[in-house]
């Protein structure tokens, strides 16, 4: 598949084949393995990888969806607001992480992707209507 490298208008092969997703296999948590679960239902059979890594960076993406040209993010609730813990004790590592997750956001947009960012307290919502309505997008 070519894609742009983030912050670059390079394009570059990528196997994604490395990172296809395995529907019945772990997720990065049990929190991402609830929107794959839901996900199987609407995607499987299509070209779908799973924590694929952006091209010219070590970001991944959770959730790419070839045929449709959709990106799902699961972001947990520390990725909207400073978490001592999380962020190490570390303000400067918060905002880190937002310029990361801005980062990964550009990054869909310059590759043609419609950008899905689910946080946690989305996931009792989620069902092809909140989709429709949060994102203008079928799945």
């Amino acid at each position: 598949m070519k894609l742009k490298k983030l912050n670059s208008d390079k394009i570059v092969n990528v196997n994604v084949n490395k990172y296809k997703i395995d529907w019945d296999g772990k997720s990065a948590s049990s929190l991402q393995k609830q929107v794959k679960d839901f996900l199987r239902q609407f995607w499987q059979g299509q070209i779908v990888c799973e924590e694929m890594r952006i091209p010219g960076s070590l970001y991944r993406c959770d959730f790419v969806n070839f045929n449709k040209n959709i990106v799902i993010e699961f972001s947990p609730g520390f990725h909207r607001s400073y978490h001592k813990f999380f962020h190490k004790g570390s303000r400067l590592n918060y905002l880190k992480q937002l310029r990361k997750d801005s980062a990964k956001e550009l990054w869909c947009e310059s590759n043609g992707f419609k950008f899905v960012d689910i946080y946690e307290e989305d996931l009792p919502h989620l069902d092809r209507q909140w989709f429709r309505e949060k994102y203008q997008i079928e799945l």
